[in-house]
This record gives structure tokens, C-alpha cells and sequence, in this order.
């Protein structure tokens, strides 16, 4: 599957939890001039180009640690085509700030910036 636009983000506040929810939403902006990423896999990407990318099926406790660290704190693109929320964290060992990204969703973090430094399909029990 590949894009050529991108789409935006409502970021909903869930109150009990703080957190940002991200919900697919078609709009006519700019983002990569063209990705790809597969069905089942949570791909991301950095603002390089062309971009650097990452595809993920599981976590990644420190993006510091993976793939020779060029996606630690480098990241702000994403799209999620596996059907599960996704939690984004700010640290290493899912720390700090959080945003959930949903099935669906590709596009930037508006507002959290390149701080990704850890992300793992959301836990039964919340980010």
C-alpha cells in the first residue's frame, strides 16, 4: 500500500488517562511524497528525504538501541495498519509523554514533536 497524501489527526483528550487519541481523518495536506507500508505492521518514519523508515509488528523498548539508532528521537510519521492502538512514548522504556495512535492513522504527532524514543501496541491495561 502506498499514499501520496496525508491524513490528519483529531487529537481527542481522553480524561481519565491524559492521553491523546489519534483517529484517521482525510484532509489535503502535506506529509512524505510517497511511502509505503504493509497490512499488519506499524510503520514509521523519519523527515529525512526520501525517509528513513521503520516497520514493527512488536515494541521496541529503545528506539535508541534499534537499528542503529537513527530513528531514536527522529521520528515523525506514522502509519498504523494493524488494527491495534499503538502507544508512543517520549522515553525509552515507555516513559514520559504518550500519545495513542490508531488503526488507521497516518500522519504526523502534532505537537509531540520527534521526542519517540519508545512504542508498543497499547497493553489491555492502558499506555
Amino acid at each position: 500500500m502506498s499514499v501520496r497524501t496525508r491524513t490528519l489527526a483529531i487529537g481527542g483528550v481522553a480524561a481519565a488517562t491524559g492521553l491523546a487519541l489519534l483517529a484517521p481523518v482525510p484532509a489535503a495536506a502535506h506529509g512524505p511524497a510517497e511511502v509505503s507500508c504493509n497490512n499488519g505492521v506499524f510503520c514509521i518514519y523519519t523527515p529525512d528525504d526520501p525517509p528513513r523508515q521503520g516497520n514493527l509488528t512488536e515494541g521496541v523498548y529503545d528506539l535508541g538501541g534499534w537499528a542503529g539508532g537513527v530513528l531514536n528521537d527522529n521520528v515523525n510519521w506514522f502509519w498504523n495498519l494493524t488494527g491495534d492502538n499503538w502507544c508512543v512514548y517520549e522515553h525509552a522504556g515507555y516513559e514520559g509523554a504518550v500519545q495513542v495512535v490508531s488503526p488507521d492513522y497516518f500522519g504526523n504527532l502534532d505537537g509531540f514533536g520527534y521526542r519517540v524514543s519508545s512504542l508498543r501496541v497499547r497493553p489491555w491495561h492502558g499506555c
